[in-house]
């Protein structure tokens, strides 16, 4: 699937950000300069699509390094971050909430489910779940909820005993960080 700018207000725009995912975006060109950061699922990145943008940034240094000559166009390393404020040590007493904590979707629309969480659970942890598609999968009494607010999240990992969190395998392979990782490190620095 690929999406383009069909909107009149990029018309006024001076800069567009084009956050890359899952799916190709098309940029309208006018007077503002398009910029790619490709933050998730590199294999998905076809080798035209870079060439069509002003500038080049990815979310791994890695293959950042390995990309430019591939896409004829530099490609820059520039990591996803968080919101100090919200993923901060203020936001709660640590090991004040569950003792173990995932908040993620189950995944089961793009492939294998979550390999910590079963990992967690087959050890005989009991993490508090937080996300969408766990019901009938594991046990009911594990899931707290299909959503945990953005603006809850930084509380939960903070008063956590620990946080599992995981990864798409191609992204963990090519460097690509899990952003939950920058949360979680924020909301633990002393």
């Amino acid at each position: 699937m690929l999406f383009r700018s069909e909107s009149e207000a990029r018309e006024s725009d001076d800069v567009v950000v084009v956050l890359r995912g899952l799916r190709r975006f098309v940029p309208r060109r006018g007077r503002a300069t398009w910029l790619l950061w490709i933050i998730s699922h590199p294999e998905l990145v076809e080798s035209d699509e870079p060439a069509q943008f002003d500038g080049v940034f990815a979310a791994s240094a890695h293959w950042a390094r390995g990309q430019g000559e591939e896409f004829g166009v530099p490609v820059t390393p520039l990591l996803q971050a968080t919101n100090p404020r919200r993923f901060t040590p203020a936001a709660a007493p640590a090991d004040s909430g569950a003792s173990r904590l995932f908040v993620g979707s189950t995944r089961t629309n793009y492939g294998p489910n979550r390999p910590i969480l079963k990992a967690a659970i087959d050890r005989g942890c009991q993490p508090a779940v937080y996300g969408k598609g766990w019901s009938g999968l594991i046990d009911e009494r594990l899931i707290r909820g299909d959503y945990l607010p953005n603006g809850k999240v930084g509380k939960a990992y903070r008063s956590a005993g620990v946080v599992l969190n995981d990864h798409w395998e191609a992204m963990a392979r090519e460097g690509f960080l899990s952003n939950r990782l920058f949360d979680e490190i924020e909301s633990c620095r002393h």
